[in-house]
Formats: C-alpha cells, structure tokens, sequence
C-alpha cells in the first residue's frame, strides 16, 4: 500500500507544474505556479461544463490551449528540476563518503579507507578525486602495480588537468618507491660481495 502511494505521489509531483520545487525546496516561485496552474485548470473546466454559456467557443478553445501548454511546460520543468534534485542528493552522499574515506586515510585505517573509496568509484568511476587518493592509499600500502593502474586511469578523465599537480607528485613518488625497493633488494648482494672480497683479502 505504501508503494502505492508513494508512486502516486511521484506522478503528482512530476506532473503538477511547480510542485516538485514546493515539496523539494520550499521554493515559493514553485507555489505560485502550483496555483497559477490549479487556477488556470479550473476555469477551464468550470468554463467548459458548468458556466459554458460564460464564453465563447473560441475562448473556451484558447483557454483549453494555454492550460495544455502551461501544462506541458510545467512538467518539462518539474521534471529538469527533480533530475538536478536527485544528481545534487547523489553528489552530497558521495561528498559525505568522500569526507569519511579522508578521515579513515588519515588515522591510518587504510582498509577501511580503501573500502569507502572503492564503494565511491562503483557509483562513479570518473570521480577525480577518490581516484587519487586510492593511488595515494596504494603507494602507502606498497602496492605499487594498483597505484600506477588508478594513475594511468586518472590521466585519461578530461577532469584530471585540474589534478595534473598532484597526479605528477604521485608518479615522482611511485618513482622513488620503487628505487629505494631495488635498492633495499640489491643490497644484501652487494654486502655479501663485500663479505667475499675480506675473506679473500685475509
């Protein structure tokens, strides 16, 4: 029954032009269209069936038309407004998941950090800004092959030039990572070269 009334209550605020800004926003421009409009439509019927002798055919004609194209405009409206409505609500959730995967970042919960992200990019994987930060997580982690994946993908989002900065700072990082894991994998060599040049010396 709920789910009855509640799509009932979509098509109303879909289709009553101004509605949708009244009940979303509390937009008193939306009241007064909400009631333009119920004004409009009830001289037109009151004009059509009860008062039909009120006016002539040709007005009544024309006041029919002004409804209907008040009509389709007003849902055109509603509609364009809801859309925005719906994509604004989104954007916000994914600002609040944003803000807790920063917050999880810098305590040091990676994990958790790492889930919140990903859960960001399944909704929107041209999210610029949990991107990086995955990359940032990753090269934190050691997980150097993931971190260049989210760089290299980072790179081709036309919104990634307002990042190139930051994006540059990843790769010289990523870049000094790896050297300092070569060298730390080269030394144990080079120590056990220098054991064997003393034993041979003695």
């Amino acid at each position: 029954m709920d789910g009855i009334l509640r799509r009932i209550g979509l098509w109303i605020m879909h289709g009553w032009p101004g509605l949708g800004r009244v009940w979303k926003d509390g937009a008193i421009s939306g009241l007064f269209v909400a009631v333009g409009f119920a004004m409009l439509l009830n001289l037109s019927l009151l004009t059509t069936w009860a008062w039909s002798d009120l006016l002539p055919e040709g007005v009544r004609v024309l006041l029919w038309s002004v409804t209907a194209f008040t009509w389709i405009i007003g849902w055109v409206d509603s509609n364009r407004f809801l859309a925005n409505h719906l994509l604004v609500s989104a954007q916000d959730g994914q600002l609040d998941l944003f803000l807790a995967a920063r917050g999880e970042y810098l305590r040091c919960e990676w994990g958790r950090s790492e889930d919140l992200l990903c859960s960001i990019l399944h909704e929107n994987p041209r999210d610029v800004e949990a991107r990086l930060m995955l990359a940032t997580l990753n090269r934190h982690q050691g997980r150097v092959p993931e971190a260049r994946e989210h760089l290299r993908r980072l790179q081709r989002l036309e919104r990634a030039g307002e990042w190139n900065m930051e994006i540059e700072r990843e790769w010289r990082q990523l870049g000094l990572l790896e050297a300092s894991s070569e060298l730390d994998l080269s030394a144990p060599e080079d120590q056990m070269e220098i054991e064997a040049d003393r034993r041979q010396a003695a």
